[in-house]
């Protein structure tokens, strides 16, 4: 079992031990921390048991009455790891998950656009330079500040939309997936995804895709569908 804590909007970026502590500190979202390694693209430490800060998830009800107590303080979930007051969701990461374009700024910030992924310098010297160069004439504006430019394919951008569109607990609109990249996903990955819709994990309704709460404690064991 991995310990996960809940990492919070407020000044000083303090950690809740439990839901208990996030309600304590009242800021306006919690993010759930997974412990180093597991919480990227293939492994997302949310196995069918896990702890959160000496809260064990035995399965499915575990995880709704954790979140019920969550909901009875005013903070919805709207997401594998995160929770918020109504209104108060974090707009940057649901640019990643709605899969949408987002532009950084400053040394070693990363950006995604029209298929395109890039961070920029991150050393301060490095940036600073480059902007000069820029602003004199000598580089052609916003390239110069970039590095580890990766182009990625069509079947790559499909995958990373689905994969994080999955961890929306609103799920993924397929008629919207198909409009962008001309595919069906349910064609083309449906065989795949049925065991998890027979076994409850995962449901599939009225043109959309979600993770039931068991879904989302097995979240990367139907994600590995899309990778």
């Amino acid at each position: 079992a991995h310990a996960i804590q809940f990492k919070t909007a407020d000044a000083l970026q303090r950690t809740a031990p439990a839901e208990r502590g996030l309600v304590m500190m009242n800021p306006p979202y919690g993010e759930r921390i997974a412990p180093k390694g597991q919480g990227q693209r293939g492994g997302h430490g949310l196995g069918a048991d896990h702890e959160v800060q000496g809260e064990r998830f035995e399965g499915a009800a575990d995880a709704a009455d954790f979140y019920a107590r969550l909901e009875a303080a005013g903070y919805a979930q709207y997401e594998i790891s995160n929770v918020a007051r109504p209104g108060r969701e974090s707009r940057h990461n649901l640019k990643y998950w709605r899969d949408e374009a987002w532009r950084g700024f400053g040394c070693g910030a990363h950006s995604t656009r029209r298929g395109v992924r890039w961070k920029n310098l991150s050393a301060i010297q490095d940036y600073i330079d480059s902007l000069n160069r820029a602003q004199s004439g000598e580089a052609s504006g916003v390239t110069a500040l970039m590095t580890d430019i990766r182009r990625l394919t069509a079947d790559e951008q499909l995958g990373d939309a689905l994969f994080t569109g999955l961890r929306l607990v609103e799920g993924i609109d397929l008629t919207a997936v198909r409009a962008r990249y001309q595919v069906d996903v349910w064609a083309r990955y449906g065989s795949e995804l049925q065991p998890f819709v027979d076994e409850g994990l995962l449901v599939r309704d009225a043109g959309r895709l979600w993770l039931t709460r068991r879904g989302m404690l097995l979240a990367h064991e139907v994600m590995s569908v899309f990778v």
